[in-house]
């Protein structure tokens, strides 16, 4: 067993590093870079999407789908562990419907995309059921693969695969050429092995109805949905030239993942205006193009809200909110996304994912409680995450909107901050060089940083800490009126300055009236001498005369 790029459909026993699609596994003790359907034991640090989970004693950054039962704190599961008061209810009814035979709710994690999607996993077995695969027109399409079908397809052929763009839980991704319009494209196609599974089908068909129903800039567009000559179902949608955020969210400035954060924002919100919750942002699941694109993904789990009332509790444990593990499903809205949209916020401020845990059992726990990783960070976007992330769902913020308005709240402060931190330095190099230009420049900084945002204390400390250091500086040079212009009366610090420049300016105006009365006695001396002289100077002419 090598280091496998392959799909294993069952799997008793694969001592490797694989890069690899899994259906069904036994027990696999390795370090998986791979997709995960189902389960048994998987002791192993994971960065995948699981659909369904027997136990998985990992640290994972993945997506679950579906968990049936996870054993903590003695072999509990998660539907009666750590319940808060008021949900106990609602796990003890999930756990009589599991014993009573009723299962859907453990199993089914496909996305609700009509009013009849709740019950279509339950019907799809069933060739007169009103499923999505029997009411969606999906047109038969000829595919054609440049690197291995060469000479095998003749005629006419809809799409050529190109390359493998990657792999993820039910689908394969290729760069494909739609030759009707010679475009290159994104084609997603169901698994081999979930094309003959009819509940595999629906969820994939579910995942294209609802990403498809999205039309928005920052949400990929489907162009077409088909089935190839064996029955594979496939669906074309945009191909994006890019790389996802979770690469680039460490090399991108502050300023840049709060941009791309609120277009995503724009996209959920306008799913939420379709009553569509995504359920499992992440930065993995945005994709960043090469030309400023920012486009949210795998829309795979999402929910219709209204329409579904049977679906697994699923997301990602890292990331998700309380009620997306504990349930009920009611309680899943607008504000689970929102939560999500905080983690991220958090995550790329702190540096860490908001929930840890060293397996899956301890971070769902922690998610389950709301335990966010703590950190020594703070500041005015550290608290809008946490509140986006509060335990009790009326508690966060509203809606997005709310939550991108508190974002761009701060960025209008940002460049005040920017400001008063400038000023700060200047004031610095004043200080050391009793420079008027210096104070000026510091002072004229920190006012208009104030100006742009009048909540900016600190700004404001530092306007009136530089108008005392100018005028301090003022009075050791004798510009007391300059002094006193910059003053504050309502400051106790300003007022003693004050009182002291004004001291020196009444000495001074009574040393300069002192000066100048002697000046005047001065220059009637002069004149008095002057005529005295001048008047002998004529009495003496006179007298030799």
């Amino acid at each position: 067993f090598a280091n496998l790029d392959a799909t294993v459909d069952s799997v008793g026993e694969i001592f490797a590093n694989l890069d690899a699609t899994v259906d069904s596994v036994g027990e696999i003790p390795a370090n998986l870079g791979a997709t995960v359907d189902s389960v048994g034991e998987i002791p192993a640090n994971l960065g995948a999407t699981v659909d369904s989970v027997g136990e998985i004693p990992a640290n994972l950054g993945a997506t679950v789908d579906s968990v049936s039962e996870i054993p903590v704190s003695g072999g509990s599961t998660v539907d009666s562990v750590t319940l808060p008061p008021g949900q106990q209810a609602a796990g003890q009814k999930a756990a009589d419907q599991k014993a009573s035979g009723d299962s859907r709710l453990a199993t089914m994690d496909s996305i609700s995309s009509s009013s009849f999607a709740a019950d279509m996993m339950s019907r799809a077995g069933d060739p007169h059921a009103r499923t999505l695969e029997n009411t969606l027109v999906i047109q038969p399409r000829v595919l054609g693969n440049q690197a291995t079908s060469a000479g095998k397809v003749t005629g006419r052929r809809d799409y050529d695969l190109l390359d493998k763009l990657g792999e993820g839980g039910m689908g394969i991704v290729y760069t494909a050429r739609q030759e009707s319009i010679r475009r290159v494209v994104a084609l997603k196609m169901l698994k081999a092995a979930g094309t003959h599974q009819a509940n595999q089908r629906e969820k994939f068909l579910a995942e294209a109805v609802i990403t498809g129903d999205l039309e928005h800039p920052n949400i990929v567009p489907i162009y077409d949905l088909g089935r190839d000559e064996n029955g594979a179902i496939f669906y074309a949608m945009k191909r994006v030239q890019g790389t996802p955020w979770d690469k680039l969210v460490t090399k991108k400035s502050l300023q840049e993942n709060l941009d791309i954060l609120l277009k995503v924002a724009d996209a959920v919100g306008f799913a939420h205006s379709k009553q569509v919750i995504h359920r499992d942002l992440k930065p993995e699941n945005v994709m960043l193009g090469d030309f400023g694109e920012v486009l949210v993904m795998d829309w795979g789990l999402a929910i219709t809200v209204g329409r579904s009332t049977q679906f697994a509790m699923g997301g990602t444990p890292a990331y998700m909110a309380p009620e997306m593990v504990l349930g009920p499903p009611s309680e899943i809205g607008v504000r689970s996304d929102v939560y999500l949209l905080g983690a991220i916020l958090y995550e790329f401020l702190v540096g860490h994912r908001p929930h840890g845990g060293q397996t899956i059992t301890q971070c769902l726990m922690a998610a389950s409680r709301n335990v966010i990783t703590p950190t020594e960070k703070t500041g005015e976007l550290v608290e809008i995450a946490l509140r986006a992330m509060a335990t009790k769902p009326n508690d966060r913020y509203a809606g997005v909107r709310e939550l991108q308005e508190a974002i761009r709240s701060y960025q209008s402060h940002f460049e005040s901050i920017s400001l008063s931190t400038r000023a700060q330095e200047d004031l610095a190099e004043a200080q050391r060089g009793d420079r008027y230009e210096s104070f000026a420049r510091a002072l004229f900084g920190f006012q208009e940083a104030v100006a742009l945002w009048d909540g900016n204390d600190k700004a404001r400390d530092g306007a009136l800490q530089t108008a005392l250091a100018y005028g301090r500086s003022a009075q050791r040079r004798g510009d007391f009126d300059l002094g006193l212009s910059l003053l504050d009366g309502a400051v106790e610090e300003h007022r003693a300055l004050a009182g002291e420049l004004r001291a020196a300016q009444r000495e001074r105006e009574l040393r300069n009236q002192r000066l100048k009365a002697a000046r005047r006695i001065g220059a009637a001396l002069i004149a008095t001498i002057f005529l005295i002289i001048t008047g002998a100077a004529i009495w003496i002419k006179m007298e030799a005369d």
